[in-house]
């Protein structure tokens, strides 16, 4: 098989890829990096984001819709996991604005709710400590985090 028929292989498989969910750059690139790929990768990607395939900020919308709806992750580690992604910033920003703000709040306390439940704490003080920490290592905004927090501990 000569360089162009593997392109065009290539190219045809990572269509199929992402046409059944949305992917990134970076996505693409692992991906042709596992497959041993030899060719101009960018080349493949510039022809995947012509086509429409690829859409850095399409791909960010949807990570952050779903990982904070259906993950029930925080903004923070949405953040986090684009940028090692490679998404552009304003792209972060966009994604993350677009989720509605009562319906997050509200998915943050029943999450803290939930862990509250399961602790077991010595007192009062290690109960906060341990609540904080599980919001912090879920991506929670801390002032958000220490509202919902106090009010727990207060009822």
């Amino acid at each position: 098989m000569n360089q162009k028929e593997e392109e065009k292989l290539i190219l045809d498989r990572l269509r199929n890829l992402c046409s059944k969910a949305e992917k990134c750059k970076k996505d693409i690139s692992m991906k042709l990096l596992q497959w041993h790929f030899e060719g101009d990768m960018e080349e493949i990607i510039g022809t995947l984001e012509e086509e429409g395939f690829i859409n850095e900020q399409r791909f960010a919308q949807s990570f952050a819709n779903d990982k904070i709806k259906f993950g029930k992750w925080g903004k923070g580690k949405v953040r986090y996991l684009l940028k090692q992604k490679g998404i552009p910033v304003d792209y972060i920003d966009l994604a993350i604005e677009i989720v509605s703000e009562p319906d997050y709040v509200e998915t943050v306390k029943k999450e803290i709710l939930k862990k509250n439940k399961t602790l077991k704490a010595k007192n009062e003080f290690e109960r906060k400590k341990k609540l904080y920490a599980f919001a912090i290592q879920r991506g929670y905004e801390s002032d958000i985090s220490l509202q919902i927090i106090e009010k727990i501990i207060q009822d």
